[in-house]
């Protein structure tokens, strides 16, 4: 079972999520050490504290647990009923509470979702929401029953620059990532050309086409 605890949450929220939900490794970036450092001797379930990116003194490292495992393969016994995932509320009215989902709730969203959209192993989704959130573990789900890959953006602010890079076919996200590129949109089209304002012509046909009457200018 998976617990993703939101990063934003104050420490007595994050000690009441993770001595609710019992779990018995807990793992995270390195910045996040301070934070839960005073709290060790309160989770009582933890037997293994984790840090993910960089070593801290007295937690274990990933990469050194990593090295130390076996190179053989193991997988879970699991069904449909079985427990997935307990992700807590936002806690905006009152206590985090922790909702369970099941293995059956994540594949039959992610069956509908891929059953839905057009998508295959050619496509590449990036995905910058936090895993905390169910959509994003929605997002993730789907991109598994479908076979395509999934990118993590640096960070919601680096999404645009991210896209860029790994060039996705598939975004999932909330309104204000939208709201960012057609804003992004929109103020490049103010320093546009007159021509590119008023037909919508893409800059770089523009620029072909000055480039053809040149050379055709050149030729004469």
């Amino acid at each position: 079972m998976y617990v993703p605890l939101n990063f934003r949450a104050r420490a007595d929220e994050l000690a009441s999520m993770i001595n609710n939900s019992e779990p018995s490794a807990l793992l995270m970036g390195q910045r996040y050490v301070d934070l839960v450092q005073p709290l060790r001797a309160s989770l009582t379930s933890v037997k293994s504290f984790i840090t993910l990116d960089e070593a801290a003194p007295g937690w274990h490292y990933y990469d050194d647990l990593l090295a130390q495992s076996s190179p053989e393969e193991r997988f879970a016994s699991t069904g449909d009923d079985d427990l997935a995932v307990l992700m807590f509320t936002a806690g905006t009215t009152g206590i985090s509470k922790g909702v369970m989902l099941t293995q059956g709730n994540f594949a039959a969203t992610a069956r509908a979702v891929a059953h839905v959209l057009p998508l295959g192993t050619d496509d590449v989704q990036i995905l910058y929401l936090p895993l905390a959130q169910p959509f994003a573990r929605i997002c993730l789900a789907v991109g598994m029953e479908a076979c395509f890959a999934t990118a993590f953006a640096r960070s919601y602010r680096t999404v645009l620059d991210d896209c860029a890079v790994f060039q996705p076919t598939f975004v999932c996200g909330v309104p204000r990532l939208f709201e960012r590129v057609r804003a992004h949109v929109q103020a490049e089209r103010r320093q546009a050309p007159a021509v590119q304002r008023r037909f919508g012509i893409p800059v770089a046909l523009i620029a072909a086409a000055k480039d053809q009457v040149l050379r055709c200018l050149k030729g004469i």
